[in-house]
């Protein structure tokens, strides 16, 4: 008799242990998806917000981008009008002043222009690279010389003009040597001269001249696109 009231009395324990041990588990399920469903909320809430600034980013660009390409077509329509008024003689004097390459038969005609003016004779002319190492447009002589590019680290401007180095050797008086330099720097295409040495007597003399003039490449106008990050 009195096993079976042990027994009995161990069964009740038993189960309100396993009813603890059931809640126990329930709790601890209903917080685990508590946690799940906070942090995929947090997660989702996250990419929209990333989103709705990134959409943000892309109207400001895309006002910008209007405002910019606006104000571009206003300032080409007033450089077309300016540019129409202008004479032929101007035209070509800008045309002429900064060419889109080296063009470096160009420059050979200059130089000999000026001289044959002044009564000097060019006696040699060699192409000597500048700022940026670019072949000239047009076949150097064949005594030029190639030298290495400019080494002073320095990056050049977005469509900055670029230097173009030649050097010459010249016969001619003292007085011819001084309008030649004249009409040097009365040429369409501005010309620096960097270095001028003289040997001989002021009724003949021997100049070697190094001298320098630029040009810039075209304008780019093409539309570019940037990614909204």
């Amino acid at each position: 008799m009195a096993t079976n009231k042990q027994a009995k009395l161990k069964a009740p324990a038993k189960t309100a242990a396993k009813k603890e041990l059931s809640v126990a588990n329930y709790v601890m399920l209903m917080v685990a998806i508590t946690v799940l469903v906070v942090a995929a909320g947090g997660y989702f809430g996250y990419l929209m917000i990333k989103e709705n600034i990134r959409n943000g980013q892309v109207l400001v660009g895309k006002v910008k981008a209007q405002s910019d390409v606006k104000k571009k077509l206003e300032n080409a329509n007033t450089l077309v009008e300016n540019y129409a008024q202008m004479s032929d003689q101007d035209k070509e004097l800008i045309q002429a002043a900064l060419p889109s390459n080296p063009d470096f038969t160009q420059l050979m005609s200059l130089m000999e222009t000026a001289g044959s003016s002044a009564g000097t004779k060019m006696k040699s002319i060699s192409y000597l690279a500048g700022d940026i190492a670019a072949a000239p447009a047009a076949p150097a002589p064949t005594d030029a010389v190639t030298t290495a590019s400019d080494t002073s680290g320095q990056q050049p401007a977005l469509n900055a003009p670029a230097s173009v180095k030649a050097s010459a050797t010249i016969d001619g008086n003292y007085s011819q040597f001084t309008q030649y330099f004249r009409n040097l720097e009365l040429s369409v295409r501005p010309i620096r001269i960097q270095t001028f040495s003289l040997k001989g007597n002021s009724g003949s003399l021997k100049g070697d001249i190094t001298l320098e003039t630029f040009y810039q490449n075209p304008a780019d106008y093409s539309d570019k696109e940037e990614v909204v990050k």
